[in-house]
C-alpha cells in the first residue's frame, strides 16, 4: 500500500466468514480432504 510516492506500509486485515478453502487445488467450497 504506497503512503506517498517514497514510503511503502504494510496492512493487516482479516477475511470473516468466507467458504471452505481448498488449499490442494485452490478453488473454495470444499477442503482438501474432500477435493477430488
Amino acid at each position: 500500500m504506497a503512503v506517498d510516492s517514497q514510503e511503502k506500509v504494510w496492512v493487516s486485515f482479516k477475511y470473516e466468514n468466507l467458504p471452505i478453502f481448498c488449499f490442494g487445488c485452490g478453488r473454495l467450497g470444499h477442503g482438501v480432504k474432500e477435493c477430488q
